[in-house]
């Protein structure tokens, strides 16, 4: 890539979709292609530039599986990126894509609205199929003239992110974007009323933390108004307000989430942990797993003793060998017309794939539902009351309710909090914890009480 970057496959395929995009026709201020020609004069503090991909490549160090297990020997003992120091702005340029593209993902699943239309940036299947036949032409044109098929593979690897995604349970049968609809319809002021829920619960929280003392100090800077002699002080209005400005901020510009977005992220994690019966083209069977828990399918007989990611391997490399078989094309067949050039590869298909007119080898691999063994999904119900006594799965008999409290502790709906907590700063105004005051006021209590905090914030 550009001079001082050196990025692995791996690193494009974990890396596009979630935390940057490659595509053309997509905003160039998230085109991982364009920031990595851009070299820092300052490493680690340069907003716009490659610092931005090594600050996607840290943050992706909290990760599992699905993110190598924070594993990366750049950031190690010895490591090039040991020692680098990421700025504030860097790193909250980072967090504010990585949030939007993930409130704006259904290229992500696999079918994500039930008689939706499929396609490029529409599902998974979709944006890989599209990305993948750029990459065939790219690797032909530089066959032709024998130039390095690199390129290509880059634009290959960015779309085996959604390649991969497809291999996901919980991105299988998850309809995120017919759940986004149907409670977003429901409960359109959701976000805002989660912005104003925060601040109230921070602004008591810090009031509640601070010293007579610290409570005096603010009264000087008129953020706390003085009630009588001495230190009988309660918050202004604008305290308040400064603490949903904050909050407003740490979520960044992709803003906060939808309802739609949180009950389609629960039944995305549950089918990432209790995995799905599957099948593919080949009719070989197995069980396949989500995400961070991907490594934990067991070798399935039924598909020649390969685990799921033994499996999700044997696609990647199926869709690489296709790129070198369209650069193998150029430089034999020079002018050659596209779709003659996409149907030759799909030929020339390398076993376990076989050759075919319609699919290409890695598109064989894909799996699909295996009809009858994995229960049907809950996730519509007339209200928040009636999907709390819903079962998450109809093969579980965990109800949403215990889906929540567990998310709350340890799942999708903790992590989202802590990471508007990562955003907030440690002190303000000298005396102000607003960091502390989040823990205290929003993640004690989405934890201790996720139900009562989340019919606060729905006002029910």
């Amino acid at each position: 890539m550009g001079a001082g970057l050196t990025l692995t496959h791996g690193d494009f395929v974990m890396l596009n979709g979630d935390y940057f995009d490659c595509r053309p026709d997509g905003n160039a201020e998230d085109n991982i292609l364009l920031l990595a020609q851009r070299p820092s004069s300052k490493p680690g503090q340069m907003v716009g530039t490659q610092d931005e991909i090594v600050a996607a490549l840290k943050d992706a160090q909290k990760g599992g599986a699905k993110h190598g297990n924070g594993n990366d020997p750049r950031f190690g003992p010895g490591g090039e990126w040991e020692h680098l120091e990421i700025s504030d702005a860097v790193n909250a340029a980072m967090t504010d894509r990585f949030k939007r593209l993930a409130l704006h993902n259904r290229e992500h699943f696999a079918h994500p609205a039930k008689d939706g239309p499929e396609g490029p940036r529409l599902n998974a299947g979709g944006s890989y199929r599209s990305l993948h036949e750029t990459a065939l032409m790219e690797a032909f044109a530089a066959g032709n003239k024998g130039a390095d098929v690199g390129g290509a593979m880059i634009l290959e690897a960015c779309g085996q992110h959604f390649l991969t995604d497809a291999f996901s349970s919980g991105h299988m049968r998850t309809q995120r974007a017919d759940l986004q609809q149907h409670w977003n319809t429901k409960y359109p002021a959701f976000p805002e009323q989660f912005i104003n829920t925060l601040g109230e619960l921070v602004g008591h929280a810090l009031l509640a933390g601070m010293s007579n003392t610290g409570k005096a100090a603010l009264v000087g800077v008129g953020m706390l108004t003085q009630l009588g002699p001495g230190t009988n002080i309660v918050a202004q209005a604008e305290l308040i307000k400064a603490a949903k400005d904050k909050a407003r901020a740490a979520i960044g510009k992709a803003g906060p989430p939808g309802f739609g977005d949180i009950v389609s992220s629960l039944l995305h994690d549950a089918d990432n942990v209790a995995g799905l019966w599957v099948t593919n083209d080949l009719g070989w069977r197995w069980i396949a797993m989500g995400d961070d828990n991907m490594l934990k399918g067991p070798a399935s007989p039924q598909a020649g003793g390969r685990t799921h990611f033994d499996i999700i391997r044997v696609a990647v490399e199926l869709g690489c060998i296709d790129i070198r078989h369209a650069y193998s094309l150029g430089q034999t067949k020079s002018g050659m017309p596209r779709d003659q050039v996409l149907l030759e590869v799909m030929r020339r298909a390398t076993e376990p794939s076989r050759p075919s007119a319609e699919k290409f080898a890695a598109e064989q691999i894909i799996p699909r539902q295996v009809e009858g063994t994995n229960g049907e999904q809950g996730g519509l119900a007339d209200n928040f009351d009636a999907l709390l006594k819903q079962r998450m799965r109809s093969d579980s008999p965990i109800l949403f309710d215990k889906g929540i409290e567990a998310s709350a502790k340890s799942g999708t709906i903790h992590d989202q909090l802590e990471g508007v907590a990562e955003g907030l700063d440690e002190t303000a105004e000298g005396v102000l914890r607003p960091r502390q005051a989040f823990e205290d006021g929003v993640v004690s209590y989405m934890r201790n009480a996720p139900i009562k905090l989340l019919k606060r914030i729905l006002g029910e």
